[in-house]
């Protein structure tokens, strides 16, 4: 996050991450086990869910970050992108 400088780094303007979810459509988050974002993920559908969100969390084992870009080569990615 070297571009927010001296700024905010909590600041919603930077990440959503520390956004206000309330009102926010249902939402699908599918992350592989090997995930370097795990943690985050499981954070993010924890808040969706606290601000009355319907959320649900897959976890995919064996797979990587953004493993579904992939789908060409990987049975899973070719399984689970709409």
């Amino acid at each position: 996050m070297a571009y927010v400088g001296t700024g905010d780094r909590k600041s919603e303007t930077v990440t959503p991450f520390y956004s206000d979810f309330t009102g926010l459509p249902p939402t699908l988050v599918q992350i592989g086990s090997w995930e370097i974002l795990r943690e985050d993920s499981v954070t993010v559908v924890e808040r969706l869910k606290a601000a009355g969100v319907s959320a649900e969390l897959n976890i995919f084992e064996g797979m990587v970050h953004s493993w579904q870009l992939f789908a060409p080569m990987l049975d899973e990615g070719r399984c689970h992108v709409v």
